[in-house]
């Protein structure tokens, strides 16, 4: 679905460890679109990935936190967005 392509473009652009700021901000774009259509726990942990990326490491946190607020509600495992959280907390991502 178009959710889903949205949030693969955006954690594809993060995953090639880019630091160019226009390709992130796009990729925020993406990111907070899906959401926007789909609040799936996946996508929230995208967004906080593309934060840190940024540097924007507070706006990071919440959003990693809002993907295991999201896993939790649909029943979902939380042990890796937890994980990640701790990463981006001791800024080790």
């Amino acid at each position: 679905n178009y959710s889903n392509q949205l949030n693969s473009a955006a954690f594809s652009f993060y995953s090639t460890g880019t630091k160019n700021i226009n390709h992130l901000l796009k990729a925020v774009t993406w990111s907070t679109r899906a959401i926007e259509l789909v609040p799936n726990s996946s996508y929230y942990d995208t967004l906080a990935h593309l934060f840190y990326q940024l540097g924007y490491f507070e706006q990071a946190i919440k959003t990693q936190q809002n993907a295991i607020n999201k896993a939790k509600i649909d029943g979902r495992p939380v042990e890796n967005f937890q994980e990640t959280l701790k990463k981006i907390k001791n800024k080790t991502l």
